[in-house]
């Protein structure tokens, strides 16, 4: 699929896979990488609404994380830059300290570190990230509420990255799915901070989710620049025979394989790989 994205014309593509942390991998590689939910807000606005840009539910690297800054004040942070869970490194090793109510554990330097990022922009001075007290989100709903009154949701213009883009979204999404929106959240005030990443889904009901486990299954939608020759793609190309190719190694070959080997097969399939490189 051929998207534009800040008057830039990219390749984009779809990465599903019933581990999380698989598909945010497979979307950071061969030359891809996962929008952020402005971005894919962006793309909503702009596609048909028989595009799968609409007819899927997408997971975002984009961060919603409660705590309490250094000041002990109690927020919630929404960024749409590099966070610690756009590094699914980090989600694995959320998953294994336990997650509290299916959020995940965030280091309170790298949660200060997010929470001084707040009014963030990019070069056009879009901003990237807010800070919004905890109360606020805590005593408003979590619900399916009407479009029309989406705007005054205290999660809503920090989910989608800002009140224009907003007020653009959600009359799209009037359009696509009807009057009616779901905006989800969950109390996540804890004696650590905890996060989980955004999601929209691709019905009315699942509309703006700020509450899905860390641990689920997820689609990634990543793009890349039309051209742009990935990892993998080299891994298959013929190289002239005037050229040193080095070979890949086993974690390269095997997070290729991870696109086309089954789940069921897996663990089989890379054992006996790895004999290979013994």
């Amino acid at each position: 699929m051929k998207v534009k994205l800040n008057d830039k014309k990219y390749e984009g593509n779809t990465f599903y896979d019933s581990d999380r942390t698989l598909a945010l991998e497979n979307s950071q590689s061969d030359g891809y990488r996962p929008v952020f939910m402005n971005e894919l807000a962006d793309l909503r606005i702009e596609a048909d609404k028989e595009s799968e840009l609409w007819q899927k539910g997408f997971v975002t690297p984009s961060l919603k994380a409660t705590g309490k800054t250094n000041q002990k004040s109690k927020v919630v942070v929404y960024s749409h830059v590099d966070n610690y869970f756009s590094n699914p490194e980090n989600i694995r090793k959320a998953i294994k300290q336990g997650l509290v109510n299916y959020a995940g554990k965030i280091p309170q330097d790298e949660f200060q570190k997010t929470v001084d990022m707040d009014g963030k922009t990019d070069k056009k001075g879009n901003r990237l990230v807010w800070v919004i007290p905890y109360e606020n989100l805590k005593e408003s709903p979590s619900a399916i509420i009407p479009v029309n009154e989406a705007l005054e949701h205290p999660q809503t213009i920090p989910f989608l990255g800002g009140e224009e883009r907003a007020k653009k979204y959600l009359n799209k999404f009037k359009e696509v799915h009807g009057k009616n929106i779901g905006i989800w959240h969950s109390d996540d005030l804890s004696d650590e901070a905890l996060g989980r990443l955004l999601v929209v889904g691709n019905n009315c009901n699942n509309g703006l989710n700020g509450n899905v486990d860390l641990d689920n299954n997820a689609q990634f939608f990543g793009v890349r620049e039309l051209g742009a020759e990935g990892a993998a793609q080299k891994i298959l190309d013929t190289p002239k025979k005037s050229e040193k190719v080095k070979a890949p190694n086993l974690e390269e070959i095997l997070q290729f394989s991870r696109k086309f080997v089954p789940e069921i097969a897996r663990k089989e399939y890379e054992f006996g790989l790895s004999k290979f490189f013994e």
